[in-house]
């Protein structure tokens, strides 16, 4: 049994218990207590992370975690692959930020909502389109592929800056409420006599 469930049990047992030996409730008022407290304590206790869907085939988020940081592995594996030296960095970059942004939503799920394309999109398609750039360079097709090319390179560019955009998205909620944190703490100081000066955001 989870421990989850567990920490659910003992409220609802409390929750049964308590009004149930005080006389304060008969037998199914308390049981009824015991079911609802029950649910609240699933509620509070259950491992959201676990929980947690996505996408429209509702993956567990766990599972969408790990196959997230396969995919960035792969995406990485393809600078050893391509040719262009500019593309090989921005490879390298795009794997660093999405690295970062997994890191950043495995420690706090919540974020997931924020960047849920991130996940279902734009990680498998950044990796198709390496797969096909490094297909149609092996080729060796001349004019043909030229164009084909110089478009992939300019469109991994600019997912690596979509990358950067989605990380400084997932932390915008933080910056904001750090902020407000530090004005009050600097009123604070303030107020306590120790600074004059207005603290500058």
């Amino acid at each position: 049994m989870k421990k989850g469930y567990i920490l659910s049990a003992i409220v609802g047992g409390a929750c049964f218990a308590v009004p149930f030996c005080l006389e304060i409730a008969t037998m199914p008022v308390s049981l009824l207590f015991g079911v609802l407290g029950y649910g609240a304590g699933t509620l509070m206790f259950s491992d959201s992370k676990t929980n947690m869907t996505l996408g429209k085939n509702n993956e567990n988020l766990v599972d969408v975690l790990n196959n997230a940081k396969k995919m960035n592995s792969a995406i990485l594996n393809m600078i050893n692959k391509v040719e262009d030296d500019v593309l090989k960095q921005d490879i390298r970059a795009i794997y660093q930020t999405a690295n970062k942004i997994i890191n950043t939503v495995s420690k706090d799920n919540k974020k997931v909502r924020n960047v849920e394309n991130f996940f279902t999109y734009y990680l498998p398609e950044t990796l198709n389109l390496l797969k096909k750039y490094d297909e149609i360079e092996n080729q060796r097709l001349g004019k043909a592929s030229e164009e084909f090319m110089k478009k992939t390179r300019d469109m991994v560019s600019k997912i690596k800056d979509s990358f950067n955009q989605q990380l400084a998205h997932l932390y915008q909620e933080d910056i904001i409420d750090t902020n407000a944190e530090m004005k009050v703490f600097d009123s604070m100081i303030k107020s306590d006599g120790y600074g004059d000066s207005d603290f500058k955001l």
